[in-house]
């Protein structure tokens, strides 16, 4: 078995207190880590850590950028267990695992090709469906790398996904 975490967060940050503010979320933020010491989350974020802008796919890390900003962010972690055996493909990449973290890194070394779905947030949080190409919020990000690696059927469109 391989495990797969989703960790949800509210940071604090300026967007985190906007979206709260206009959805009462306990949760602004979706992230992944692939090791149970979430090493290495991947999301779409903001890309220097600090800053918003620029923002889209990049990796973070619990202690630098906005983690360490806030040591008391409200947080959830999640752990999908996934059978190598129930998720094989025919693909070159043996498990739905392999598949997801391959996934996830190939948005990473194509980072610059991506930016951050500012207009799909918003649309998100009026529940409108609107997908735009090569620009993710951080939500949708998470969801699209675990139903294109057939992790799970996501129960609407990633671009409706919210970090709850």
């Amino acid at each position: 078995m391989k495990t797969i975490y989703i960790l949800l967060t509210r940071s604090g940050t300026l967007l985190s207190k906007l979206v709260y503010a206009a959805t009462g979320a306990s949760y602004t933020h979706a992230s992944m880590a692939f090791d149970a010491e979430l090493s290495c989350l991947y999301s779409s974020t903001r890309k220097n850590g600090y800053t918003m802008f620029p923002a889209g796919p990049s990796k973070e890390y619990l202690n630098r950028g906005v983690f360490r900003l806030r040591d008391n962010a409200p947080c959830a972690l999640y752990a999908l267990e996934v059978s190598d055996e129930a998720y094989s493909h025919a693909l070159p990449i043996s498990s739905f695992y392999s598949h997801a973290l391959h996934r996830a890194e190939e948005f990473m070394r194509h980072s610059e090709e991506y930016s951050f779905n500012t207009l799909g947030l918003i649309l998100c949080g009026l529940h409108i469906r609107w997908q735009r190409r090569r620009h993710y919020f951080c939500s949708q990000f998470v969801s699209e790398v675990l139903e294109q690696s057939g992790a799970l059927a996501l129960p609407k469109d990633s671009t409706l996904m919210h970090p709850n």
